[in-house]
């Protein structure tokens, strides 16, 4: 016989919550830093919670939402690990987008269309100067750019370090609260190899 459904959590976040809660100094997540010699950086259960909540706040001070959801172009890193734990939190889609078709192809064909499938209200790199000719294709002038460092001459941009000293608020608890399940969380988009990258929704 089947057994009745247990209690589960009801968005991804809640069980980062949990986890704060029991295992505090507990590492989430850890990467090396050369900024630190070579040695690790890591982000405790705890201190992953805190950003994430001030990260949502400074998410919703700028506009993202549901219809505004935010566009990662750059690699994998820590910032972005936040970042995307903070857009889930607060209900606004995460659309990473391969680095690949910001700074190896030469048209940035690929980049302009899945920019044309998500039409993002916030935009994040982790290197403004690196990313630039890609910030001009796909970030519209209406979205906020956010960039770890390197921000770069001609657009205004936040700094990342902006958003983690926001000062979180009960916006961000209500955002929390009034998650649909079954909402988008992620728009991955497909390797483009036998043609345009189709987004896929992930709820």
């Amino acid at each position: 016989p089947r057994g009745a459904l247990g209690a589960y959590p009801r968005h991804l976040t809640e069980s980062l919550g949990y986890w704060a809660e029991m295992a505090p100094e507990r590492t989430l997540i850890a990467r090396r830093d050369p900024a630190l010699g070579g040695d690790w950086r890591r982000i405790s259960y705890a201190q992953m919670l805190r950003d994430v909540r001030a990260v949502g706040q400074a998410l919703l001070d700028r506009g993202a939402s549901a219809r505004r959801p935010v566009a990662v172009l750059s690699a994998n890193c820590l910032d972005q690990a936040v970042l995307t734990l903070a857009a889930l939190h607060v209900g606004v889609p995460v659309a990473p987008v391969s680095p690949s078709y910001a700074l190896l192809a030469k048209d940035l064909a690929k980049l302009r269309h899945c920019r044309g499938r998500v039409e993002p209200g916030l935009v994040f790199v982790d290197d403004g100067a690196r990313f630039a000719e890609a910030i001009a294709a796909a970030c519209p002038p209406g979205a906020a750019l956010i960039v770890a460092r390197n921000p770069p001459p001609g657009r205004a941009a936040s700094l990342f370090a902006e958003l983690l000293a926001t000062t979180p608020g009960a916006a961000v608890d209500r955002a929390a609260a009034a998650i649909d399940p079954d909402a988008p969380a992620k728009i991955l988009f497909t390797s483009g190899s036998t043609g345009m990258p189709k987004g896929v929704i992930n709820t």
